[in-house]
């Protein structure tokens, strides 16, 4: 890479040899200790690159060799600049450019992190902010060492941890600690009482004595499994008893919606913000407006790249329309549409329960539109309720 970049700030050109003997002109520069690289032989013409500077010793060594020599090609800045040299404006735009590329890459761009995926990545990004680490902060400032001692003593969910700097961006890969589950309990004295009315449909006893069959209705608190046992010899003993008991539940919800909503709607007149944010900076590029709550806000933020590269640099662009209210009475059919997505997200708070069937009653009372929603399932009711012992 490094000698790709002096060749280019030298000049160099590609050119293509023609003659009986492309060898002795080879042999003629080696000694002369030319250096030419990419070579190649192609339908008995010899095509290769040298620095511009050492170009002009080649065609004397062509001759020589009983060969011709031409140039396909120059790459590099002298070309450039000759080429642009009555466009100044453009040649100094170029080095500026390349200045504050330069100046940039003293500083930190990005911060990507690698491995996690119970502890989320803002949760780190912002540990390290704490600690000075964020976009913006200079490279110099960086002691790898330490910060992964104190991240990692903020976060103890880490178990290892490694932190490189690598141009302008930090990549933090992490490995996060296995829990050891949780040992439950035994042998503490307990019942398996109902935590909720229904019909029993399946009982999987592992420990303590059974009290109900299937197809038993039981109450809310009755006992389904004792943790009491009577022995042969008429002595009593207790057990933690243990099972799971399912059973079909009737679980009811009632929403109410107004008839008469109030509906936001665009007026038609739009504030838009564009600002810059870079190295931890926002510098705005229009004036600054300051909208009320009666404003809907749009955030659109672009990443700047160059040639597939990210630049520390962030397009922020705000559009805020105005809103008014408008009041609106409901058909049944919208009432019904509404009451219909608030239903399906009670539905979801008991997606951990089987839902075999479910009752819809609609009505409207007064200026309210009620739904009245029953859902049978099939769920575990099993809760353990300790063995309470009264000594006299």
């Amino acid at each position: 890479m490094i000698i790709k970049a002096i060749r280019w700030v030298c000049g160099y050109v590609s050119f293509k040899l023609t003659g009986e003997f492309p060898e002795k002109f080879v042999n003629n520069v080696a000694k002369e200790r030319i250096n030419l690289w990419d070579l190649k032989k192609i339908n008995g013409s010899l095509y290769a690159k040298v620095l511009a500077s050492d170009y002009k010793l080649l065609r004397s060594r062509s001759r020589k060799a009983n060969s011709k020599i031409k140039i396909k090609k120059k790459y590099g800045w002298p070309f450039f600049a000759f080429k642009y040299k009555k466009r100044i404006g453009i040649i100094i735009g170029t080095i500026i450019f390349v200045g504050i590329l330069k100046f940039l890459s003293l500083y930190i761009w990005n911060i990507n992190v690698y491995g996690n995926e119970l502890i989320t990545t803002s949760e780190i990004t912002a540990v390290m902010k704490d600690l000075g680490v964020k976009p913006g902060a200079l490279k110099t400032h960086i002691n790898s060492a330490l910060l992964k001692q104190e991240v990692m003593s903020k976060i103890t969910d880490i178990s290892w941890m490694s932190i490189n700097v690598n141009g302008s961006c930090v990549n933090v890969s992490i490995k996060e600690k296995i829990k050891s589950p949780e040992i439950a309990k035994k042998g503490e004295p307990c019942n398996i009482v109902a935590s909720s009315e229904g019909q029993i449909e399946r009982l999987e006893s592992y420990s303590g004595n059974p009290i109900v069959k299937e197809g038993d209705a039981v109450t809310k608190g009755q006992i389904l499994i004792s943790g009491v046992l009577q022995e042969e010899e008429g002595k009593t003993s207790f057990v933690g008893a243990e099972g799971k008991v399912f059973a079909k539940t009737k679980r009811k919800i009632t929403e109410k919606i107004k008839m008469n909503q109030l509906y936001a709607v665009d007026s038609g007149k739009i504030v838009k913000k564009l600002s810059i944010n870079t190295l931890g900076k926002e510098i705005p590029l229009t004036p600054w407006r300051s909208v009320d709550d009666q404003y809907r806000i749009e955030e659109i933020s672009n990443k700047l790249n160059f040639f597939g590269f990210d630049l520390p640099i962030i397009l922020n662009k705000e559009v805020c329309y105005h809103q008014e209210c408008e009041e609106k009475i409901l058909s049944q059919d919208e009432a019904e549409k509404c009451m219909n997505e608030i239903i399906k997200e009670k539905e979801e708070e008991l997606k951990d329960l089987k839902i075999i069937s479910k009752d819809v009653e609609n009505h409207e009372e007064g200026e309210e539109f009620i739904s009245e929603v029953t859902f049978t399932c099939i769920e575990n009711i099993a809760e353990k309720q300790g063995i309470s012992f009264n000594s006299e």
